[in-house]
């Protein structure tokens, strides 16, 4: 007998899960599947957590790797040839791993009334059905939280992203001491933009506990056939960063902005599946919670008083488009700047600046 459900979620990351959650507390039935057997095994990611995260939500305390008071930016030309400037924030952000992360955010759905699935991977979606690997299953309302390859997304008639809309990251999960990290590092997040390492995109170290995430991202189509874990390698090598390798993972991340309508019909589309991630440096897991939130809330109207569901496209794009419209902005500039070597020049200048360097904008978003 086909089991059915008012909401089933396809993907139990950040999006799904925060999905799961608001419409479980709104009283639906909510079913939440996921390929892997839990929730964030397989997910690359640098872990980097924006204040409002620890604000809002009750995250344990092995959740939390590190709190963050701030960035600092790294810059690398030919005519200067290390520029620095250092962001402090008027909120403490935060590291986390994603495997501890994402599998505390299903287990606050689970504890809302949302029923989690895992090692089950949904193969197609064919009008209120899901068709898994463990059986088909029916909802008034579906949602893809599946990842760029969304199949939701791909019922909703979107086609797959192209090329050039995709970055490709890898992060490398490498032991370093507290004492170590605190002493080159600090409670800063590290952002390194390096032409002679890649082109559009960049190198980062996130510290954590007793470890640091450092991984590398570009847009797919400036590769040019380089391996983007070889180049990882090297600036690993380059900044003498030779920890014990704790996990390697690879993925890719829509950096175009969101798709041109995220639902229609029974079925609504988030986080990455959706493209909500940054543009200039592919931040996801604030905009896929954001965005989960409104998600849930919107199934909750749709099932219980019959609102339209297109309702989450409206009101997700009323509270949070201009996000994306500052971002992207951000990204042609990220483009200009390299492509004129001025990303070293411009960091040379702000760091000259006698003011403090502030970064609240971002914490307030």
């Amino acid at each position: 007998m086909t089991k059915k459900y008012d909401v089933i979620i396809v993907g139990a990351g950040p999006a799904g899960s925060t999905t799961a959650r608001a419409a479980a507390e709104n009283g639906l039935k909510v079913l939440m599947i996921d390929k892997d057997s839990f929730a964030g095994e397989n997910t690359a990611c640098a872990g980097g957590l924006a204040p409002f995260i620890p604000a809002n939500y009750r995250l344990k305390k092995d959740v939390i790797m590190r709190y963050i008071d701030g960035a600092v930016l790294v810059a690398r030309g030919k005519i200067i040839q290390n520029a620095k400037v250092d962001f402090k924030f008027s909120k403490p952000a935060a590291t986390t791993r994603r495997i501890y992360f994402d599998r505390h955010l299903a287990d606050i759905a689970v504890e809302k009334g949302a029923e989690y699935m895992g090692k089950t991977l949904a193969k197609e979606v064919r009008g209120n059905e899901v068709h898994t690997t463990k059986g088909v299953f029916k909802a008034k309302v579906i949602v893809g939280a599946d990842g760029p390859s969304s199949i939701v997304a791909k019922a909703m008639g979107h086609p797959p992203w192209k090329p050039e809309e995709l970055a490709l990251a890898v992060a490398y999960e490498v032991s370093m001491p507290n004492e170590e990290i605190e002493e080159r590092f600090g409670n800063s997040i590290w952002l390194y933009f390096d032409k002679e390492l890649i082109q559009h995109g960049y190198a980062w170290v996130f510290p954590g506990n007793n470890m640091l995430n450092v991984g590398l991202a570009c847009m797919q189509t400036h590769l040019n056939g380089k391996n983007l874990q070889k180049l990882t390698d090297r600036f690993m090598k380059q900044e003498n960063i030779n920890g014990k390798i704790l996990t390697f993972k690879g993925g890719a991340l829509p950096m175009c902005g969101p798709r041109k309508y995220t639902a229609k019909g029974n079925m609504l589309i988030v986080g990455d599946a959706a493209g909500h991630t940054g543009p200039a440096i592919g931040e996801g897991i604030r905009y896929a919670m954001k965005m989960g939130e409104v998600a849930g809330r919107c199934c909750a109207s749709h099932v219980k008083l019959g609102a339209p569901l297109e309702n989450y496209d409206r009101e997700w794009r009323k509270k949070y488009y201009w996000m994306y419209r500052v971002e992207k902005w951000g990204q042609k500039f990220e483009f200009f700047a390299e492509r004129a070597n001025l990303v070293p020049i411009g960091l040379k200048l702000l760091s000259l600046n006698p003011f403090r360097h502030d970064a609240s904008w971002w914490t307030e978003i």
